[in-house]
């Protein structure tokens, strides 16, 4: 990613969370690694596609 304000391309992710209840919107935070300024993006899936459930060791089921 393009930082906004400095423009450089070397940037670091510092928070991830899904948006969305059907998990096609994942916010993320992130920060510049040249200026420490920090920024909000949405990324959304293109198309349809099928999401796997993961289960956790336990056999619990992860949505």
């Amino acid at each position: 990613m393009i930082c906004p304000n400095c423009e450089s391309r070397s940037s670091t992710v510092k928070d991830k969370r899904l948006v969305s209840p059907q998990k096609v919107v994942t916010r993320r935070r992130r920060e510049c690694n040249e200026c420490k300024t920090r920024w909000t993006t949405h990324e959304v899936l293109a198309g349809n596609i099928d999401i796997p459930e993961q289960s956790r060791r336990s056999g619990e089921k992860e949505t």
